[in-house]
């Protein structure tokens, strides 16, 4: 019989690169520029935390989450489609002590979380394309 140690994830060490990214919508743009992000009550997923940010290590990753985000369809849909802003986070400038492993994500560490809300001169546009 075989036993396995299962270590939980958030005992192991968290690796927080200097760039993460963030996928949001168009509509919601002005907002991120003048409030920052996160912090906001409102979340796209049913299993997402208010007031947590959730940052990909990946453009590609942070793009799929809000590509495929049925609530994100149903609020931020313009006339012409949803319009995807994957923005590029410089971490280097963040409190260390907001992020967490992502509680949601059991088997791959390509996402944090952060408990916190990040001013906009710490962020830029990576790109801009419909979903």
């Amino acid at each position: 019989m075989e036993f396995f140690i299962s270590q939980n994830k958030s005992d192991l060490p968290l690796d927080v690169p200097d760039k993460l990214y963030h996928a949001t919508y168009k509509s919601l743009m002005n907002s991120i520029r003048s409030k920052g992000l996160g912090g906001h009550n409102t979340t796209n997923w049913e299993d997402s935390v208010s007031g947590v940010l959730y940052l990909a290590k990946n453009p590609d990753t942070a793009f799929s989450y809000a590509e495929t985000s049925d609530i994100g369809w149903d609020l931020y849909a313009e006339d012409d489609g949803l319009y995807v802003v994957v923005l590029e986070i410089d971490a280097s400038q963040l409190d260390p002590d907001k992020f967490k492993h992502d509680s949601n994500v059991l088997d791959s560490d390509d996402t944090l979380e952060y408990h916190g809300l990040i001013p906009f001169r710490f962020i830029k546009v990576y790109k801009t394309e419909t979903a």
